[in-house]
């Protein structure tokens, strides 16, 4: 399937190359025409990528051809002067696979630029650093959040199937590791490791929870809003527990028992609603 697919792509470049040189048109008059750059005619040409479905009329009127002889990647001599028709099972065919191929042209740039963003950033951090102190401080703090925040997002860029799913599955492994190192480069004596740690960890479950429930229960909203609001209610009684044990702060403060009765209410609120919605008959 692979192999066919390159060939088709590959037969199509060569038609659209064809068509260019026979017209004794540069790369650049074909950019122009059609409003895009020249690597992009390049690609097309080389077979790296289809011509957008948008960009195939144009394309085909450049070079006095119909759509239907560019979709093949030859000239049909009993298709002149036709188009093809969206009802097309190899029209609906290309169009899906050129889609596809610009959504990972447009992933591929986002995360480049994403990419170089950071990397300026962490660059002209340390520099300041060094230059303004001698040595490098407060840049490395920058230097491992940033790290820890572009490998989180790499998946969303570079994975086609479950992007979100495996982005969540980076960021539950890097957390601790970025914790560790973080309370290492602040010198706070072990208090990231002691609570921000255990909180991260409790906060992942609740959230790989609510992942599971919405992923493979056929729950309503008011049914994953019961276990958000329930399970919200335990992770911040849990965080309280964390924090009030490390830094010898009461358990039972008003803010602590306030939001836990918060969350609570909008778990019960949920309930009823859901009962009297199921009791009311419909109108």
């Amino acid at each position: 399937m692979k192999m066919k697919h390159n060939q088709k792509h590959a037969q199509i470049g060569t038609f659209l190359r064809t068509l260019r040189l026979e017209k004794n048109l540069t790369e650049k008059d074909v950019a122009e025409a059609l409003g895009v750059t020249e690597r992009v005619i390049h690609q097309w040409e080389k077979g790296t990528y289809l011509p957008e479905i948008t960009l195939l009329q144009p394309l085909a009127n450049l070079y006095n051809v119909s759509t239907e002889d560019i979709i093949n990647g030859s000239i049909s001599s009993d298709s002149e002067g036709e188009e093809r028709t969206t009802t097309d099972p190899q029209f609906f065919e290309y169009a899906a696979t050129s889609s596809i191929e610009q959504q990972d042209v447009s992933r591929k740039k986002w995360f480049s630029l994403v990419s170089l963003v950071l990397l300026i950033v962490i660059a002209s951090c340390m520099l300041i650093d060094f230059l303004t102190i001698g040595r490098f401080t407060w840049s490395l703090i920058v230097l491992i959040s940033i790290g820890f925040a572009w490998g989180s997002i790499i998946p969303i860029f570079i994975m086609k199937k479950q992007p979100i799913l495996t982005s969540m599955v980076t960021m539950s492994i890097l957390t601790i590791p970025y914790l560790y190192l973080l309370d290492n480069v602040l010198s706070l004596d072990g208090i990231l490791i002691r609570i921000a740690i255990p909180v991260a960890v409790a906060a992942y479950f609740y959230l790989w929870g609510l992942y599971v429930v919405y992923r493979y229960y056929d729950f309503p909203w008011i049914r994953i809003g019961m276990v958000a609001a329930f399970g919200g209610a335990i992770l911040s009684a849990v965080i309280n527990f964390v924090v009030s044990y490390n830094l010898d702060r009461p358990f039972f403060t008003v803010w602590n028992i306030l939001s836990i009765v918060i969350l609570v209410a909008i778990g019960v609120g949920l309930i009823f609603y859901e009962r009297q919605k199921k009791t009311t008959p419909p109108e």
